[in-house]
């Protein structure tokens, strides 16, 4: 899943040249497992017009914390249980933001 976060004025937060800009070294994503936090690999695409953050998951709930620990936002994803590892839906903080069946390549765009 790739993900890129903007301001109310379309502006790019995780560019690290804008002085509003994610840090992106404090950006965590995890999922509970036995109350502890598993931490997930992600990687950042600093190249295009506008910057994402990447991931690949199977778990249905993960959270993503920014600026160290000051903001936690949640994604919870509707996984088809085919084996795949495509995603059905997705609600980010509690919002449905993605509704278009199966699709392992996803982009969303999340406006903070």
């Amino acid at each position: 899943m790739d993900l890129s976060y903007v301001d109310s004025n379309r502006i790019d937060l995780l560019k690290q040249d804008n002085h509003n800009a994610f840090n992106q070294s404090l950006i965590k994503l995890y999922y509970m497992q036995n109350d502890e936090k598993e931490y997930l690999n992600i990687s950042f695409s600093n190249n295009e017009a506008l910057c994402f953050l990447r991931f690949y998951t199977n778990v249905g709930t993960l959270f993503l914390e920014f600026n160290d620990q000051k903001m936690t936002d949640t994604i919870n994803s509707e996984l088809i249980s085919d084996g795949t590892n495509l995603i059905r839906k997705i609600w980010y903080n509690s919002e449905l933001t993605w509704n278009n069946g199966g699709n392992e390549n996803l982009y969303l765009t999340i406006v903070k």
